[in-house]
């Protein structure tokens, strides 16, 4: 449903956030906390709505680091 990710990676911080057509997103903060994934805030966008939630998901590993070298593989100049 959604493009690739966005995702910026700062220390052990990765915000990632991805959108459709520029009328609906999602985001995400993430820390990295002994090689493992925690989605700390996720928050989604419409036309009609802002919302965000907080918590601690533990995230599958082999996603998150498939997404990050997919974010890499994308930003090496050609």
């Amino acid at each position: 449903m959604f493009g690739d990710p966005y995702i910026f990676n700062y220390r052990n911080w990765l915000f990632i956030s991805a959108g459709a057509q520029g009328d609906l997103g999602e985001w995400g903060l993430v820390k990295r906390i002994d090689s493992q994934y925690h989605m700390l805030v996720y928050g989604y966008w419409d036309f009609h709505t802002n919302n965000a939630y907080g918590g601690n998901i533990l995230l599958p590993k082999d996603r998150m680091d498939r997404w990050l070298k997919q974010a890499m593989e994308k930003e090496k100049p050609v």
